[in-house]
């Protein structure tokens, strides 16, 4: 399985997330590609967290 890291950083916590509680979320990129992962230090909604990503990377080469 590939995995990949990294944190995710926001001015507006509000805009990026829809559930705070939830323990696993999607990122999106502008380009449509999607990523699965889980918040691995912060809470999801703060402006700050780090990531770890489940299976293939929404960005870099496909």
């Amino acid at each position: 399985m590939r995995s990949w890291d990294g944190t995710l950083d926001t001015q507006s916590p509000s805009d990026w997330v829809s559930s705070p509680t939830a323990k696993e979320a999607v990122l999106r990129m502008p380009d449509g590609r999607e990523g699965r992962f889980l918040v691995t230090a912060g809470t999801l909604g703060a402006a700050r967290v780090e990531i770890a990503g489940i299976g293939p990377a929404p960005f870099g080469d496909a």
